[in-house]
């Protein structure tokens, strides 16, 4: 049995504001009011930017997967830009864009539109602010503004809801193994989660490739993967993980090492006040022996470019000793 639900939302950060309406239908079995409004809250009260048009409705159709979606309209608005977008059943029927751009030769402001209907014409003007139309040669980046445009449209087009993919679904695995638990992708945490034991798992050969090489340090310290980082934005809306019908089945040898290297983790810091302070700390000290710990230089120094103690270093040392030895079992 299906149920029709209406949503009205409204989120503002510093400088924009987005305001979501949904109508649609939901089985009443699969259906949870307390998480879609949780994930909505999560993924837009805090977002950064809500000018990225077409991942705000991937993000909301990933929220609402389970809806059969029959209206959606999503409006953007910030000091110099105004969207908006419609759909009907999954189709784009409407999006219009209003920018200022910048200062005609009269010293009035540019104002770009592009307006979009479902027969697929697409209107474009440039207009100063006393309504008076500027030509295209004028404005020197016109022929840019409309590419710009017919790409945004094209991609509003693709605005599908976000799925694991081959990445998203070996993070899954790695991170079940390694805290016996399927992680929740729209909380903060879990990306400090993700990074810190993906930068230990590096002493242990254990990567997502190359391109998630931890390459410099968050404000706080801990290293970062830009790649992972973004990977890990771009999931957030899928929310807590449940069991893949067809997961990214990781080899025999690095699933017990990334499954020693959490068992190991547990017994070690399970009882202390802050296991996760405790991992982001090792992962502090692994970069900065630059993956090699056990030839390191001596703990006093790591300590110091760590900024931890030497204690902290030397139950690194040990913790990354006991995978190795374990492991060689």
């Amino acid at each position: 049995m299906s149920v029709e639900r209406n949503y009205k939302k409204t989120y503002e950060n510093e400088q924009q504001q987005i305001s979501i309406e949904l109508k649609g239908e939901a089985a009443q079995e699969t259906f949870s009011q307390e998480r879609s409004n949780q994930l909505l809250e999560r993924c837009f009260a805090q977002k950064e930017s809500y000018l990225n048009l077409p991942e705000d409705v991937s993000w909301v159709r990933t929220i609402f997967h389970d809806y059969h979606e029959r209206f959606l309209q999503v409006d953007v608005q910030s000091e110099t830009q105004k969207v908006g977008v419609t759909y009907v059943n999954n189709d784009l029927i409407f999006y219009q864009c209003k920018e200022v751009l910048g200062k005609s030769k009269k010293d009035l402001k540019v104002v770009y539109q592009v307006q979009y209907s479902k027969n697929n014409q697409v209107q474009f003007t440039l207009s100063d602010s006393d309504g008076q139309i500027v030509e295209y040669p004028f404005y020197k980046n016109s022929l840019s503004l409309i590419q710009e445009s017919m790409k945004e449209i094209r991609n509003l087009k693709r605005a599908y809801p976000v799925t694991l993919e081959e990445d998203g679904k070996a993070l899954c695995e790695i991170y079940q193994l390694f805290y016996q638990e399927l992680p929740d992708f729209s909380l903060e945490e879990t990306k400090i989660k993700m990074q810190a034991m993906l930068s230990v798992l590096v002493e242990c050969n254990i990567s997502l490739g190359e391109k998630y090489a931890f390459s410099h340090l968050s404000p706080n310290g801990l290293p970062i993967s830009n790649d992972l980082d973004v990977l890990l934005s771009n999931l957030k809306p899928l929310g807590q993980v449940e069991r893949q019908e067809e997961p990214f089945l990781l080899a025999k040898e690095p699933q017990e090492r990334i499954q020693i290297a959490g068992e190991i983790f547990h017994q070690n810091f399970a009882s202390a006040t802050n296991p996760l302070e405790m991992l982001e700390t090792m992962s502090r000290v692994i970069y900065e022996s630059r993956y090699d710990l056990l030839g390191a230089r001596v703990p006093s120094i790591l300590a110091r470019n760590a900024h931890c103690s030497v204690e902290d270093v030397e139950q690194s040392i040990q913790y990354v000793k006991q995978i190795r030895e374990k492991s060689a079992k």
